[in-house]
């Protein structure tokens, strides 16, 4: 597998299918090389740390995260409303859902749909998180991160993977030709002093109303933001060269402030404040910018 997908890596994002959450983007695109891959794949179970990257026209698919609702219950629930349903879970409260008959056009497409279908069945309405519609969706039998597993695997007894299971499982549709919605748009979105308020910064204080992104890290599930705001929450006052910086946490979806500033007699070095929501937009592309790298 690891020669198979050295021999398919990619550069360019836009050409990118698959996504390692463990750093790389790769390009699977012709049956053959589908076909191959996935035989590969179910070789060498729970050792891969992968993401089917989201691709316009795709399968729609829901992501059901801290979900309390009892398996059997949703199960035969969505498999009486809807046609070729398969669903997946983490037996953590996650669950991944594949309507293979419905088609989403584009992220718009299918947060819409997403909202139909919980119209129809209610009780999804409290756990779908509809950022995965501009990102993509982590495969069964993948990790999360090298620290934290939560694999998704069919719910049955067995945990063994077929080929059949990642056919079924896969949110691809002629995948071929399509291409991330990154690429097809004519605009978009990045962490740039015109967008910054689409983050919201303004949760945590006013004064971060209109900042500017200097740079975004990544350390799995982190992610910090330096601006360029000397504001200082703990001081209540801007410091006089000291920025300020944000920690979100892509796992519990929160964010909070903290500064560079390390003098002693101020507590700032120390300080964090009280964290927040990530509003869902925000999140959606923070997200999906990350998984670019």
């Amino acid at each position: 597998m690891d020669a198979f997908l050295q021999s398919h890596r990619t550069l360019c994002s836009n050409e990118a299918t698959h996504l390692s959450l463990t750093g790389g983007k790769y390009s699977i695109r012709t049956p053959e090389d589908v076909e191959q891959f996935r035989i590969l794949y179910v070789r060498e179970p729970n050792r891969h740390y992968l993401v089917e990257r989201v691709c316009y026209p795709s399968v729609f698919y829901m992501d059901l995260d801290h979900c309390t609702i009892d398996t059997d219950r949703l199960c035969s629930k969505i498999k009486a409303t809807f046609d070729q349903v398969f669903v997946y879970t983490n037996r953590q409260g996650g669950f991944h859902i594949i309507f293979r008959s419905i088609i989403a056009k584009s992220p718009t497409d299918a947060v819409r749909l997403c909202e139909n279908i919980c119209i129809k069945c209610p009780m999804l309405s409290p756990f779908a998180d509809s950022s995965v519609y501009y990102s993509g969706l982590r495969m069964i039998g993948s990790k999360k991160s090298t620290k934290v597993a939560r694999v998704y695997f069919p719910i049955r007894a067995s945990r063994n993977i077929t080929l059949l299971d990642l056919k079924q499982s896969s949110i691809h549709h002629q995948i071929q030709t399509s291409r991330p919605w990154a690429s097809v748009r004519t605009s978009r979105p990045s962490l740039s002093k015109s967008n910054t308020p689409q983050i919201d910064f303004r949760q945590l204080h006013e004064e971060y109303s209109d900042i500017q992104v200097k740079s975004l890290r990544y350390t799995q599930p982190w992610a910090t933001i330096i601006s360029d705001s000397t504001f200082c929450l703990n001081v209540n006052r801007h410091h006089n060269s000291k920025n300020a910086y944000f920690v979100l946490n892509l796992e519990t979806k929160t964010m909070a402030h903290k500064c560079l500033c390390r003098c002693e007699s101020t507590g700032c070095k120390d300080y964090r404040s009280k964290p927040v929501k990530i509003p869902a937009r925000a999140y959606s592309i923070i997200h999906a910018q990350l998984l670019e790298r």
